[in-house]
């Protein structure tokens, strides 16, 4: 009987390292879709529901059933899920890159890091994150990527949320940061999470006048390498800002 559960226990240790772990995927060993690094949806019938999950500081979204582990813990089975052991390339910011793939069909902007405002790729294209280097695009023709032995960076298909990813009831909350840290000539611009008391995340804001009432107000969170968004610097830092 024993040897049955250390047999059982291998096997469930295999299946989890093989099942979906990759970046804006609803993962089949904990119902869960890693949006980066450090937050993630909980999933339904493999599709995304409720609002976005922070992960405690320190830890990063995984495939176990935790979801959120210490960095340390992270090992061969326990995979950081956006991060460098994971399916990285998907969602990352990592590097200097500009562009990265969020879904086979879309791309996003980097800035400081973190992916923005999120673009479709054209009809029939899929998106590739090597052609950016190797092309000079990130969006290739489906009728290519046999000829050019490419595959698409990211598993799932164009439903990654480009508006504020913070509960209805809420939306006017974002609103209000951008109508307060607006200034009259700005039409898109970052600024500070005065609803985050960590600092851990900020805002991105966008209308389409001066005139006009924002109408994205887009939820964003600052890498583990960098957990702080300093106001003054607008970007991420790895040391705290005082007044957090």
């Amino acid at each position: 009987m024993q040897k049955l559960l250390i047999a059982l226990a291998i096997v469930g240790l295999r299946i989890l390292a093989t099942t979906a772990q990759s970046c804006k995927v609803c993962q089949t060993a904990n119902s869960a879709y890693c949006y980066n690094q450090t937050h993630f949806y909980n999933c339904m019938k493999n599709e995304i529901t409720g609002d976005l999950d922070a992960c405690s500081t320190g830890e990063v979204c995984s495939n176990s059933p935790a979801v959120c582990v210490p960095t340390a813990d992270i090992t061969d089975t326990i995979v950081d899920v956006c991060g460098s052991n994971g399916n990285g390339n998907c969602g990352s910011c990592s590097g200097s890159t500009t562009y990265t793939c969020v879904s086979s069909n879309q791309f996003a902007r980097c800035v400081g890091g973190v992916t923005s405002s999120v673009y479709d790729c054209g009809a029939n294209e899929v998106c590739v994150l090597s052609a950016l280097t190797d092309y000079g695009t990130i969006c290739v023709p489906n009728c290519t990527l046999s000829f050019l032995d490419l595959e698409a960076t990211c598993s799932n298909d164009g439903n990654v949320k480009t508006t504020t990813v913070a509960p209805s009831t809420t939306t006017g909350v974002y609103t209000n940061v951008c109508d307060d840290a607006a200034t009259s000539t700005e039409l898109y611009f970052y600024t500070m999470n005065t609803a985050d008391s960590s600092c851990r995340s900020y805002i991105y804001c966008q209308r389409s006048s001066t005139s006009a009432a924002f109408n994205v107000a887009l939820y964003l969170s600052c890498p583990t390498t960098k957990p702080y968004y300093d106001n003054t610097q607008n970007a991420c830092v790895t040391t705290k800002p005082s007044g957090c």
